[in-house]
């Protein structure tokens, strides 16, 4: 299945008690299948914010402006390729569940985080549940 991004002025607004801030303001870009984006930029500015709203993850209260159409093309049984196309902004919640593959791997670490909660030890539930943390997840708290 061939995939592609476009993302057209995405704008990320957040409430603050001294107002609105934007930590991504009118981005844009495009990738097409196979490509790769590397985001650099110093801390806070809004890189973490940019993922988080492509993903439909976003901290409550936010608002989102402009488009994000992710585009796929999968075979169908006669052989030709039908195009499927989802505005990731406006997706519903169960569109956002299964493009970021909600299947056993997301349940997995959903058992991980609400084990972690109830005290239970990170490097033992990550082993019982076969995930491979490196050291930067390992270091963070879950």
């Amino acid at each position: 299945m061939a995939m592609s991004l476009d993302v057209r002025s995405l704008t990320v607004e957040l409430p603050t008690r001294a107002g609105w801030v934007r930590p991504v303001n009118e981005v844009s870009f495009a990738l097409g299948a196979g490509e790769t984006l590397g985001i650099v930029g110093e801390s806070g500015s809004g890189k973490t914010m940019l993922a988080l709203a492509l993903m439909g993850l976003e901290p409550p209260g936010a608002r989102l402006y402009g488009e994000a159409w992710l585009s796929a093309r999968a075979a169908n049984g006669n052989g030709s390729s039908a195009p499927a196309r989802n505005n990731l902004l406006t997706a519903s919640r169960s569109t956002m569940w299964a493009l970021r593959g909600g299947g056993a791997d997301t349940m997995q670490l959903r058992w991980i985080l609400r084990m972690r909660r109830r005290g239970a030890d990170r490097d033992r539930l990550s082993i019982r549940a076969g995930l491979r943390l490196g050291p930067g997840m390992r270091r963070r708290k879950m």
